[in-house]
């Protein structure tokens, strides 16, 4: 039985320039796995607590040193000799900690151990790691690939940017699977943006948001990205990619009304606006169009389009199991947004995962604003067979690292 020798954290810095944290971890038979932790930007209220130096909005408050010294100087001797068992390892930490929201060690902490864990145990057991976690997941071996569309964030807006637009991200989602087809359409549409862009903006006025996404900043009509879009899918696009929003309602929300621009709307008066807006452009999916409260406006607007577009839920449902269930027995959602760092452990995101698929409910994986070069979560959409999986635009190192790796395991299998 491989057992735990070593575990050490070094404080790295993130895709946005903040620091976060990478882990490492090695057996007694010296294999070693590494993990680095992301972190968002526009955060859920009910995600599990990042252990960060302090809470303040300064770069040193959003050191993680403090995590760094719980790893080495506590949790790397308490886990030494501990067999390599990694749900056992994601039970510890959670009763190490004993609190909701992961507030004492820190759900990056927890995570970097973690990821760490299953990826080395993936090593010992001599499996691709979307292979081992299919496994464990399904409870029976990979025979094929079902390959995750890809939802595509092509232009940035809300807190992901500097400009004026509401909206958080304008996706294109892909209607192929083949990872080879759908990566290099991407990219060729994005290109394509830039220059369609560019006809109507000056180059000072066209920037990268922190998820790879273009940024507008003269445009403040949340309607010309689609319209825009629209217009190049019309095209050689036309068959490939469909429409989509993620609206991270909850930056917009205050004392009861939705709030961009002019526009001022009562929750009943914005699923109206939201279903005219996916008639219109034919969205495939709206992910947290409603504050992260609501759980029955989303009830509302997943049956007023009911069929039509998905109705994702993210900030609503934070990957956690008790949030999703609500929201899945309230009919709150038709598809549900996995990402690890928002509840801690991968035994949970499984759990989480395992609940959507009882209940037929598609789960997208998603990176993080504040990305690394860890390329994880897509052996994990692949190894659960996610509907779907968010990486960013197919540009910066952060998220080509998770483009690439689809199109080496697609490689690897052909």
């Amino acid at each position: 039985m491989a057992k735990i020798v070593s575990l050490r954290a070094l404080e790295i810095l993130d895709s946005r320039g903040f620091p976060t944290l990478e882990v490492a971890m090695t057996d007694n038979f010296g294999r070693r796995a590494k993990s680095s932790v992301p972190a968002g930007k526009s955060r859920g209220c009910f995600e599990a607590w990042e252990k960060r130096n302090s809470r303040g909005e300064s770069f040193e408050a959003q050191r993680v040193s403090q995590a760094v010294k719980i790893i080495n100087e506590i949790l790397s001797s308490r886990l030494r000799h501990f067999e390599l068992q990694p749900k056992k390892i994601d039970q510890f930490l959670m009763k190490l900690d004993n609190t909701a929201n992961k507030s004492k060690l820190g759900a990056n902490v927890i995570l970097g151990i973690s990821l760490a864990a299953w990826k080395l145990d993936a090593l010992t057991q001599k499996k691709e790691l979307y292979q081992y976690l299919h496994k464990i997941f399904w409870q029976k071996s990979l025979e094929k690939i079902i390959w995750p569309r890809l939802f595509i964030n092509v232009i940035n807006g809300g807190v992901h940017s500097t400009s004026d637009l509401a909206f958080q991200e304008y996706q294109i989602i892909s209607r192929s699977q083949l990872p080879e087809k759908t990566v290099f359409a991407a990219a060729e549409f994005y290109q394509r943006l830039k220059k369609e862009v560019l006809k109507e903006l000056d180059k000072e006025s066209l920037n990268v948001g922190d998820e790879g996404g273009l940024v507008l900043a003269k445009i403040s009509d949340n309607e010309k990205p689609l319209k825009i879009l629209q217009k190049i899918l019309k095209g050689k696009f036309k068959n490939q990619f469909s429409l989509g929003l993620d609206l991270a309602a909850s930056q917009f929300f205050s004392k009861n009304f939705y709030k961009f621009g002019n526009k001022k709307f009562k929750t009943t008066q914005f699923i109206n606006y939201l279903k005219n807006l996916s008639q219109k452009y034919h969205l495939f999916s709206l992910e947290d169009p409603l504050e992260e409260n609501d759980f029955f406006g989303f009830s509302q607007l997943n049956e007023v389009l009911k069929l039509k577009t998905l109705i994702i839920g993210d900030d609503l449902t934070v990957s956690n199991i008790k949030r999703a269930q609500r929201a899945i027995t309230g009919k709150s959602i038709s598809a549900l947004l996995l990402k690890p760092n928002q509840v801690g452990t991968i035994s949970e995101v499984l759990e989480t995962a395992a609940l959507a698929r009882k209940n037929k409910i598609p789960v997208i994986v998603s990176h993080r604003s504040g990305e690394t070069n860890d390329d994880f979560i897509v052996d994990l959409a692949i190894g659960i067979e996610a509907f779907g999986l968010k990486i960013g635009s197919p540009i910066r190192g952060e998220r080509l690292a998770k483009y690439n790796r689809l199109l080496e395991i697609q490689k690897g299998i052909n």
